[in-house]
């Protein structure tokens, strides 16, 4: 196995964006976004192997991460954190992170009070509604002889998403924490190692880490020097919130905790200039009307840095193939999406990314992967796209 973990349950998560895998495993993929080469079938966000297999996460932009922090599973399921994950599961991003403080602990390493089981709700309750998940640790999912997050994420990580890497930090490290206090504490060794991944290549970086970056970045300014650091994405503060810092956007949403009165699910979107938009979402309605014909509508927006638009993604089976279609929608207004044999119509712009698809326009985006299949996306700028499907595409 590569690019793995293996959680209590027997399945397995991601945690890199190139993965081998052993045959009888249940990996927890949207196929749909994976270049797969090897045999197997497949669920709504899982397959399953019927032979040795690798995969390569499809490096095609935009790619649509959705985000929150601070969930604070139990053994039951908080009011909060199922209404952000039914908002995240409608707006279906490519990449789904939590940002820290999975589980409720006492947050300030005092006494044992995390539970094995709570992860396992946790894991349990999302992993068939939030595709490609990944986890990020805060200060509530560890406690003195407590170590159960270990058993179902790394704390460190990279993902390589196209133009970008995402970065995982522990903001709330073990070696160095003072019992009683709920704030950062850093490992030397994981600046160290975090240094080198800023620093190792020149693509445009996102950091996820629980605790927001201008509470710890005066004890790590030696690590962001000369860095291409695009936003940081985090949690603790159980707001939506945004600050920037050093021309480093920081964009905290923990309003999953069990005090917001507001929850929201957040969605990042990168483009293949290496920028990104973001906003925060309350609500989302998607109506599928007949067998190809949606209406999404979105409202309770909160933007991040600037007004934006609001992408949700859509999969559609189109001659056997998956297709993903990203619709930007304006907040407030009803959108809608219709696909037939040879056209993609919406009441808005949208992009289409896929394997073996040709449109009637230039590409917004080509990927080919190890295997020489050519992925590409478009952008219908006229909310209007004439297209056909290649088979045997290579």
């Amino acid at each position: 196995m590569r690019g793995l973990f293996k959680v209590p349950t027997g399945e397995y998560r991601i945690i890199e964006d190139l993965i081998a895998v052993e045959e009888k495993a249940r990996v927890y993929v949207d196929s749909s976004l994976w270049c797969i080469h090897g045999d197997y079938s497949k669920g709504k966000m899982f397959i399953d192997s019927l032979s040795k297999l690798t995969a390569s996460f499809v490096q095609l932009h935009p790619i649509m991460l959705g985000w929150f922090a601070d969930p604070h599973f139990t053994d039951s399921v908080p009011p909060n954190p199922a209404k952000i994950v039914d908002i995240l599961s409608k707006c279906n991003p490519s990449l789904s992170i939590l940002i820290g403080d999975i589980v409720n602990g006492s947050g300030e390493y005092r006494s044992p009070s995390v539970q094995e089981n709570w992860f396992s709700c946790a894991w349990n309750y999302m992993k068939d509604k939030l595709p490609n998940m990944l986890w990020v640790k805060g200060n509530h999912d560890v406690d003195p002889g407590c170590q159960y997050y270990y058993e179902w994420c790394e704390r460190l990580w990279c993902f390589k998403a196209g133009a970008f890497k995402i970065i995982a930090f522990d903001t709330f490290s073990e070696e160095e924490v003072i019992p009683g206090t709920s704030h950062y504490f850093l490992s030397l060794n994981d600046l160290l190692w975090l240094k080198r991944r800023l620093t190792e290549d020149p693509s445009a970086k996102i950091i996820v880490a629980h605790h927001p970056l201008d509470q710890w970045y005066p004890h790590a300014v030696m690590v962001f020097k000369n860095t291409n650091i695009v936003c940081t994405l985090t949690g603790h503060t159980h707001k939506v919130l945004y600050n920037n810092l050093q021309n480093i956007d920081v964009l905290i949403n923990g309003s999953a905790g069990p005090d917001s009165k507001e929850p929201y699910a957040s969605l990042t979107l990168c483009y293949k200039d290496g920028t990104c938009s973001s906003v925060a979402v309350g609500e989302v309605s998607i109506v599928k009307k007949t067998d190809k014909e949606y209406t999404i509508k979105v409202d309770k927006v909160k933007p991040f840095k600037e007004k934006t638009l609001v992408p949700i993604r859509i999969v559609e089976k189109l001659e056997g193939k998956p297709i993903n279609i990203i619709l930007m929608c304006t907040p407030g207004k009803e959108e809608y999406l219709a696909i037939d044999e040879t056209k993609i119509e919406s009441s808005t712009s949208f992009y289409v990314l896929g394997q073996g698809i040709k449109a009637d326009t230039e590409p917004y985006d080509t990927w080919t992967c190890f295997c020489r299949k050519t992925w590409v996306s478009y952008y219908a700028r006229n909310k209007t796209l004439k297209y056909s499907i290649i088979k045997n595409n290579k």
